[in-house]
């Protein structure tokens, strides 16, 4: 899933990789889209962040990871698999 698909994504259609445009808040639209996921590579995030709760950064970066995990394990994958990639900066920022 991509929130913007480009010319440099195509390549991954060659490779058996099927990309999707879904908000990762919404979560009937993610439960829906990924039925029988194999694999999802969690790279997405907001990264500037001046609080740590009550705003944007913080819901995309936290509630929408959760929202997208709980996705991948309600799959009908017997043992779906979900990568994970961050940093601190995706909810503490720069202090």
């Amino acid at each position: 899933m991509v929130r913007q698909p480009v010319e440099r994504y195509q390549k991954l259609n060659k490779a058996n990789v099927e990309l999707k445009r879904v908000d990762i808040l919404d979560k009937k639209t993610l439960v829906k889209s990924i039925p029988e996921v194999e694999l999802v590579y969690h790279l997405a995030g907001k990264v500037f962040v001046k609080q740590k709760r009550g705003n944007p950064y913080y819901k995309v970066n936290t509630e929408g990871t959760k929202i997208l995990a709980q996705a991948v394990m309600n799959s009908s994958r017997e043992y779906p698999r979900f990568i994970f990639l961050s940093s601190i900066a995706a909810v503490v920022g720069k202090n």
